[in-house]
């Protein structure tokens, strides 16, 4: 099976027998390919348009089945989210590893036994449905989890920070996961990211005057602007980033004692991301490269996991912490709050139909399961008010009966009628309390919160944070926790988002009163391109002495290994066929993902082969089809069809983008001259020769000899080997040459 197709049908998902969800969903499931003739919405059978006899008809314009059509599809669109609109999603279950009854007594949490079902949405917060993947956001990740107590959704995005702290704010910059709000306590945080209201331009990045305004006229915005405009704002994919639950929550354990918890989704396969040049052109070349990439991964059984982890203040130590617990835009410093992880979910089911389960899925702060509760703190506060009224507004007031948001437990209460209303309810009563006791609340239940008391913590969570300095300390920590690669990607798209903005007075005020204050040699890289004069150049004598060591930096995740990575293999007529198997065999006993790109096609030819009575091998895309951003390395086996590939500038400009975008190459026998002919621009560039054995020259990894075959084992255990497929192994583990970008990225 094609690896890059959309997969479809039985195959493309796990066995949904362990499922409960899966089950539930199969009741309002129909299958297209089922052996049923068309019948109307009524149920009526539809006649052969060939046996039809119109010169008799009856019907005064067109017959009842196509009048039916024709409505259907004027009323199949709904308004869609007014952010996070373009997404995507997939089912599967979650599992803990560690009981945190210590810190709450919901069983989802507590119970060893249980295998949850779940569905997660993933998103792009600024464009409509209809935009990019790989445009530089903020992505969403949102999960619904299918508990025996009712559902729990945590809505978590890939920034651990909120562009605002009071709900007042909001809308004029985003609408987080409220889709369609239309709340007047938010009309301030949407609209700054949203385009222009004169031109409707600037939809599908960030840099434009309105956004860059809102975040100098909003220091505490900064922190999130400075993760966006970081490698974190254009992930490699879905399954690998984080997603961080962002707010504070309220947990209650069995001994009636309360802490305070953030939660955060840690992927197994590592976080990587893309070079800026390479996700602007993987925009155009294919714009569903996440949602592709999420798909695919699945249906070739390669899930994706993430762990939960939690971070927890026990309540009578909330109030000694230095920093401020219930503002969203500081993280909580690790250091000070450890991560602890507690679960693992894993995604093994695609979606069967993308508007039914993905465009309908709802998600609500307030979904929580007995055990947890809304914290004190006021933007989570304004967003619990607003989620109801948006998804009324946008899918419906029962919303919640649709089948990918109905819980899989029972459910059972007062709320009755509204649009598409699904569920028939019994009785003479719809209030509470009735005259017959009908439907009480449960006095058994657990509880989900309780109220704050004592003046400590309600000074704490009703004053408005206005240290400002401390804001600082947090984003001088973000900034030295890069190394030099990630800083001067950062100065990159710093000066590229701010390079937008026509209005001159917008990035010098960013410049002297934001950026100067976290880190001058940013600041002044930024001015000298844009033209920008720095006037607050020297720091303040405070800001110098104040220390941050409380607050833990955020190293660089090292990723080692290759599990479901990308690599493209050049073939032609001619190819080697012993060094063309043994590189993919050793490739795909380390978990990647081999796709053969030729000129055609059409089947080609190993060296020696009679066409005519060979089977030959048939690629899985040609060069026409497919282009270098799409795959995380590439190899090129030796041969006689190396005199072909040379002559073709498509495939000299894959091997120099590959190169440029630092990833891995890997060459045997005189496939080395392709590549020396293709990065001739390139300096003293060092490729093997007749006299040596491999050569690895930042991340091109070359030899003339055969290459060897090796098994699960042997590239498992080959980190300390310096053979061919060991080294290019390593290298793609990588995915991103740090050591050529340090040595070349100065000629871009």
């Amino acid at each position: 099976m094609d690896r890059l197709a959309i997969a479809r049908g039985p195959e493309d998902a796990a066995d949904v027998s362990d499922n409960q969800k899966l089950l539930d969903l199969a009741e309002d499931t129909v299958d297209i390919n089922a052996e049923s003739n068309m019948t109307t919405d009524a149920g009526a059978s539809i006649l052969p348009k060939r046996q039809r006899n119109y010169e008799r008809s009856s019907h005064i314009v067109v017959p009842v089945d196509a009048v039916e059509k024709i409505q259907h599809f004027n009323g199949e669109r709904i308004p869609e989210r007014a952010v996070y609109a373009r997404g995507t999603g997939a089912f599967g279950n979650f599992r803990l590893i560690q009981s945190a009854e210590d810190v709450t007594m919901a069983g989802i949490l507590c119970d060893m036994s249980r295998t949850t079902p779940v569905f997660a949405r993933f998103s792009n917060l600024t464009g409509s449905a209809g935009s990019s993947d790989t445009c530089r956001d903020v992505r969403g990740f949102a999960v619904k989890m299918y508990t025996t107590e009712g559902n729990w959704d945590m809505l978590c995005q890939n920034i651990p920070v909120s562009p605002v702290r009071d709900g007042d704010d909001f809308s004029d910059f985003s609408e987080f996961n409220a889709p369609g709000l239309d709340a007047s306590c938010l009309k301030t945080t949407v609209h700054s990211i949203k385009p222009e209201p004169h031109t409707g331009l600037s939809y599908g990045h960030l840099g434009h005057n309105n956004f860059w305004d809102f975040v100098t006229l909003h220091p505490e915005s900064v922190h999130m602007a400075l993760w966006l405009m970081s490698d974190h704002g254009i992930p490699r994919s879905y399954r690998m980033m984080k997603g961080f639950g962002v707010h504070t929550f309220t947990t209650v354990n069995k001994q009636a004692q309360r802490h305070y918890v953030r939660f955060q989704w840690i992927p197994t396969l590592g976080t990587r991301f893309l070079h800026p040049d390479e996700a602007v052109k993987l925009a155009g070349h294919d714009p569903d490269y996440y949602r592709r990439d999420l798909r695919v991964s699945i249906a070739n059984k390669c899930y994706p996991k993430w762990n939960l982890a939690i971070q927890a203040i026990p309540e009578t130590e909330a109030g000694d912490m230095e920093f401020d617990i219930f503002d969203p835009t500081r993280v909580w410093p690790e250091d000070r709050v450890p991560l602890r992880i507690i679960g693992v979910v894993e995604l093994n089911h695609n979606v069967d139909e993308m508007f039914s389960q993905v465009e309908q899925a709802a998600f609500r702060p307030t979904n929580l399961v007995p055990g947890m509760g809304i914290s004190p703190e006021p933007l989570l506060q304004y967003r619990a008010l607003a989620y109801a009224d948006a998804q009324a507004r946008r899918v419906g007031s029962n919303v919640a009966e649709l089948p990918v948001n109905r819980p899989c437990c029972p459910v059972l209460n007062h709320n009755r009628d509204g649009e598409m209303r699904l569920r028939i309810t019994r009785g003479s009563v719809n209030y509470w309390p009735n005259r017959f006791w009908a439907c009480p609340p449960d006095s058994n239940s657990l509880p989900t919160s309780r109220e704050s008391t004592g003046p400590k913590l309600r000074d704490h969570h009703t004053e408005t944070p206005t240290d400002n300095r401390l804001d600082s300390d947090q984003l001088k920590s973000f900034i030295n926790s890069l190394d030099d690669i990630e800083r001067k990607h950062i100065t990159a798209s710093l000066t590229l988002s701010l390079g937008y903005c026509d209005d001159p007075t917008v990035p010098e005020r960013f410049l002297n009163q934001q950026m100067v204050k976290i880190d001058q040699d940013i600041a002044r890289c930024i001015a000298e391109a844009l033209g920008v004069e720095l006037q607050n150049i020297h720091r303040p004598a405070e800001a110098q002495e104040h220390q941050t060591a409380h607050l833990k930096t955020l190293p660089s995740v090292i990723n080692n290994h290759s599990r479901s990575l990308r690599v493209a293999v050049f073939v032609d007529n001619g190819y080697d066929k012993d060094d063309l198997e043994a590189g993919i065999s050793s490739l795909q006993a380390a978990g990647c993902f081999t796709y053969v790109i030729s000129s055609t096609p059409a089947k080609v030819f190993h060296a020696g082969a009679d066409p005519i009575h060979s089977t030959g091998l048939r690629p899985d895309h040609s060069f026409l089809t497919r282009q270098s951003t799409e795959f995380d390395g590439l190899f090129v086996p030796g041969g006689l069809h190396i005199y072909e590939l040379a002559r073709k500038p498509s495939v000299r400009s894959w091997v120099s983008e590959t190169f440029w975008h630092f990833k891995p190459i890997g060459i045997t026998g005189n496939a080395v001259k392709l590549v020396r002919d293709a990065l001739s621009t390139v300096p003293d560039i060092e490729l093997a020769t007749d006299d040596t054995t491999t050569v690895d020259w930042y991340g091109i990894v070359s030899t003339i000899e055969k290459v060897r075959p090796y098994s699960v084992l042997d590239v498992a255990a080959s980190h300390p080997r310096s053979d061919f497929v060991c080294l290019f192994h390593n290298r793609i583990c990588e995915r991103s040459i740090r050591q050529r970008e340090r040595k070349f990225g100065y000629l871009l």
